[in-house]
């Protein structure tokens, strides 16, 4: 099966043979589940490094950044759900637990133009097996930073207490596409604080996604929001960094403290005065001294420009238009 974006691209799937899973194991999926912790908490969530490498190409090239993005052929290097995923579905393997990439559709990645041209964002695992001689489901969601697996049969739907909310796994057996939503009633901001939400993911647990690195790479076209977040049990070490790359806004979050800025206002500060404000963020995040001046040097590149070269056109028009609605 191929979902068919705008451009033409495509997104492979294929589907999953169920005649070649595993029985369920409790002993297992309590093992998995320590495993899932320690990918969220050791792992720092870094989408910026992309972007950096993008930039560094087409200065050494000397082409345009959306030229270079477009031929860019090197491994996606950063760390967010696509990648967490990969890395958790290798140590589950060491387990014998075998997962599945699954994407789902995208709702809220980035706005609705850029949602429609995408077609599907979020990333997460599944562990299909047999409990009970019927077929049921392990979600696992680094991405999302849920610490729990979700677990399901098939067919059926469930609520699973989460914090104060709840998570929760709806079938439609009208909706031949994505016959499950994952839905939940609350998430986490970059403050690290539990607010009321309405999450809602489409996906479809009989097929996977199969060509995930050009997956990957096609996402940044609608993407307009990057972080560094560092989700840690010692609530001194989280943070998170956020930029707008669009309005070119940064917002410095720790558990005590929230600081904004525009790149303007922050390059209009001497050195000493920007490091004083963005070095003890980074140091949480363990960027040493040269990756410190590599992100510097980034976001004095963004302050520059006029546009955000690898998003879409349509996406940056949308986002115009309902700036102007606002104000």
């Amino acid at each position: 099966m191929k979902i068919i974006r705008e451009d033409k691209t495509y997104i492979k799937k294929e589907k999953i043979d169920f005649t070649k899973i595993d029985k369920y194991e409790t002993t297992k999926i309590l093992k998995s589940k320590k495993i899932l912790k320690n990918v969220i908490e050791k792992y720092i969530v870094n989408d910026f490094s992309f972007l950096f490498d993008i930039y560094e190409e087409a200065m050494k090239t000397k082409e345009t950044v959306s030229n270079t993005y477009k031929n860019y052929q090197k491994k996606i290097r950063t760390i967010d759900c696509i990648t967490l995923s990969k890395i958790l579905q290798k140590k589950l393997e060491k387990i014998n637990i075998n997962t599945y990439i699954i994407t789902c559709k995208a709702k809220g990645f980035s706005n609705h133009v850029g949602d429609e041209l995408i077609k599907e964002a979020h990333t997460f695992l599944l562990y299909p097996c047999y409990k009970d001689n019927k077929l049921f489901f392990v979600i696992y969601d680094p991405g999302f930073r849920i610490l729990e697996p979700i677990t399901f049969y098939n067919k059926l739907s469930v609520k699973i207490p989460y914090k104060n909310g709840y998570i929760q796994i709806k079938y439609d057996k009208n909706n031949k596409i994505y016959p499950y939503s994952l839905n939940s009633n609350i998430r986490m901001t970059r403050d690290f604080k539990f607010i009321s939400s309405n999450i809602k993911w489409f996906f479809n647990p009989y097929e996977e996604t199969k060509n995930i690195d050009d997956f990957h790479k096609y996402v940044f076209q609608a993407k307009f929001s990057y972080k560094i977040m560092r989700y840690d049990p010692n609530p001194d070490n989280c943070i998170c960094i956020g930029l707008n790359i669009i309005t070119k806004q940064l917002v410095l979050y720790t558990k005590l403290k929230e600081e904004h800025y525009y790149l303007k206002q922050i390059f209009n500060k001497t050195s000493k005065e920007i490091k004083d404000i963005i070095k003890p963020y980074l140091k949480k995040a363990k960027l040493n001294k040269k990756e410190y001046h590599k992100f510097i040097k980034l976001l004095r590149i963004i302050e520059l420009e006029k546009a955000s070269p690898l998003l879409f056109n349509k996406v940056l028009k949308e986002y115009s238009m309902n700036t102007k609605n606002m104000i």
